[in-house]
């Protein structure tokens, strides 16, 4: 099925950048990278309807983000943020956040798999941020220059952080014969009103 993020959007015209390499299932769990920055994300796997009891159970993946790789420019007054290794979310008027998606390697006979949440540590980066909205696409044959997207109300004058979730399952399909499912995670969320990335 197409993979999906954040309000049920798809990828496709969603997200851009790459794809993590098939992954072993085991848990995301919350541990610092050296001197850097906790990882956001835990996230659980429990697999469901499986062929045969088993190889059911939950699964989990360690997924590590390092402050040292978060990159700041400046749009005007807008602040633009980027994590090595990552995508952009861009979704027209929403925050320009990073997103990694991830292929998850499933045991043989997974027919479904629900994504559960776990507990983590986060850390609140300093300063204060006005995030860049992300633009709507212009042809590349267009002549004209786009009109600028305006940020979207309903995120921006929010009081919730955005995106609403750190992880989300996109989908589940098979490759050559293997079951993989594909994990969006979300490093960053922005909370517009106090400026504030954590």
């Amino acid at each position: 099925s197409a993979m999906t993020g954040d309000s049920g959007h798809p990828v496709t015209g969603f997200f851009h950048g790459p794809m993590q390499s098939p992954l072993s299932p085991q848990l995301a769990k919350c541990k610092s990278a050296g001197s850097g920055w906790p990882v956001l994300a835990l996230l659980g796997l429990w697999l469901v309807g499986l062929v045969g009891t088993a190889s059911a159970g939950t699964y989990t993946q360690t997924v590590t983000f390092s402050e040292r790789d978060l990159s700041f420019s400046k749009a005007g007054a807008y602040n633009l943020v980027s994590l090595a290794g990552a995508g952009l979310m861009d979704q027209p008027g929403r925050p320009r956040l990073p997103i990694v998606a991830v292929r998850i390697a499933l045991p043989a006979g997974a027919e479904g798999v629900a994504l559960t949440l776990g507990s983590c540590d986060s850390t609140v980066l300093s300063g204060v941020y006005s995030i860049f909205p992300a633009q709507a696409p212009q042809p590349v044959s267009s002549s004209s220059r786009a009109e600028a997207t305006a940020p979207d109300a309903a995120v921006y004058l929010s009081e919730n952080p955005f995106p609403r979730r750190a992880v989300e399952l996109a989908g589940q399909g098979a490759i050559a014969g293997s079951q993989i499912c594909d994990v969006l995670v979300y490093p960053l969320r922005y909370s517009p009103r106090e400026g504030k990335l954590t």
